[in-house]
């Protein structure tokens, strides 16, 4: 399970913007790993992505060596 709190600083208008994201993650194998979650903000981690519409469902896959 992953809880992570976000918070994004704006120098520019002195403004902040918090988000929260959760997710499950299933191993499968040694090396890999998928999960889906929810991210309950409204902005990217995409700093150059200026709108605010980003929250919604996600799948994430991990692979490691």
């Amino acid at each position: 399970m992953l809880i992570e709190g976000r918070s994004l600083w704006e120098d520019a208008s002195e403004s902040a913007e918090f988000g929260l994201v959760a997710a499950i993650y299933r191993q499968m194998g040694e090396n890999f790993e998928v999960g889906v979650g929810y991210n309950f903000g409204h902005y990217s981690d995409d700093l150059a992505d200026l709108t605010a519409d980003d929250h919604g469902f996600f799948i994430n896959a991990v692979g490691k060596f």
